[in-house]
């Protein structure tokens, strides 16, 4: 873009509304400023997609399957940070956690991701895992160790969990201030969200939030369609 200057000179306005007129735009996400170089208009990235398929372990995915996961693969690269803590209270419900022993140690690792495609934010992810099945194992901590990146099903296998369900709740709403700045969104902007949980055996042993730019990511999820069992009655 022009500088403030010629900017205020081309419509015949004071500098400082041609400052204000840039701010607001650079709040909006239209444009970006770069120290020592100027102002840009942002280029709109396109639709992509965020990959669920959970079949990967099985070995039985297919080439549907597959063709997901290598796209999940090149999803971006993702800057992390965890700490074992209390779980918060909306937390403790989801993994079936009972009221904290604040005398004894902390019972989840929370683990906050920050998803990148081509240096621009894509994505925040944060989980919790219940330390009291993770304390003292190798994926402790999800970035360290034999399994580091391998995601909760391969890390869970690891110590003999196999993790045998899912559920994911999908849903949109605006942007907090902290997720704006973040993911580099103009204030109020909207976007979806997917609260996860993972299951062994009935017991819930991690669960996350993910929330995405609403205008840069459609969801595309895969199943495994199973055989019907023979003693039960089946619809179409």
């Amino acid at each position: 873009m022009p500088a403030i200057p010629a900017i205020a000179e081309s419509y015949g306005i004071a500098r400082n509304t041609a400052h204000e007129a840039v701010r607001t735009l650079a709040q909006w996400g239209v444009v970006v400023s770069k120290s020592g170089s100027g102002t840009y208009v942002r280029a709109r990235p396109g639709v992509r997609q965020l990959i669920r398929c959970y079949d990967r372990l099985r070995g039985e995915g297919g080439p549907i399957a597959n063709g997901l996961e290598t796209a999940a693969r090149r999803q971006g690269m993702r800057s992390y940070s965890s700490q074992s803590i209390y779980a918060p209270m909306e937390v403790r419900v989801r993994l079936g956690l009972g009221d904290p022993d604040l005398e004894d140690r902390p019972d989840v690792m929370e683990t906050e991701y920050l998803h990148q495609l081509n240096d621009e934010p894509t994505m925040i992810v944060r989980s919790w895992e219940v330390l009291t099945i993770t304390r003292g194992t190798p994926i402790a901590l999800p970035e360290e160790g034999p399994y580091a990146g391998r995601g909760v099903m391969e890390r869970m296998a690891g110590i003999g969990m196999a993790v045998d369900s899912t559920s994911e709740v999908v849903g949109a709403r605006a942007a907090s201030s902290e997720e704006c700045v973040k993911l580099q969104m103009p204030p109020g902007a909207p976007v979806l969200t997917i609260r996860r949980t993972f299951w062994v055996g009935g017991q819930p042993v991690e669960t996350a939030d993910y929330v995405i730019p609403a205008d840069q990511v459609e969801l595309a999820y895969s199943w495994r369609i199973g055989q019907a069992p023979e003693d039960r009655d089946t619809a179409v």
